[in-house]
């Protein structure tokens, strides 16, 4: 589990979920994070990076677009939205490929279901892809 500390300007690491917090890496200001297993990604003005050893250092990931907003999916890879909605999706966060886009309103959330479900929230409302971010239609409008 991480979370950014605006405080200190570092990332909190906790290995148990929650009672005890550790410094993580303090070189990386992150807009969003996700992680899984065996990775890290924060996604900050300066690109993706990445780490490997659960967030006490990152390196930038070569190649990467500028994503705003990143997560792993269920099976293998990450998805993410760059500022203008487009999305991406890498299985090894070296080769990314430009899927499609969310069109409606500005992003502000993005999470990534089971399959090839990948969920944002706009300005606009709830949109919901069922083909790993090649395509999106309103899911809830508001």
């Amino acid at each position: 589990m991480a979370g950014f500390d605006g405080a200190v300007g570092a990332l909190r690491i906790s290995v148990d979920g929650g009672a005890t917090w550790s410094e993580g890496a303090a070189d990386v200001a992150p807009f969003a994070l996700a992680a899984e297993e065996s990775a890290m990604v924060a996604t900050t003005e300066n690109g993706l990076q990445v780490s490997r050893d659960g967030g006490y250092s990152f390196t930038a990931a070569p190649g990467a677009p500028l994503l705003q907003l990143v997560d792993f999916t269920s099976g293998e890879g990450v998805v993410g939205l760059d500022p203008s909605g487009g999305s991406y999706r890498s299985v090894d966060l070296a080769d990314w490929q430009r899927l499609g886009s969310v069109d409606a309103g500005q992003v502000q959330a993005l999470t990534a279901g089971v399959d090839d479900d990948v969920w944002v929230a706009t300005t606009e409302g709830l949109q919901r892809s069922t083909d790993a971010g090649a395509t999106f239609s309103t899911a809830l409008a508001w």
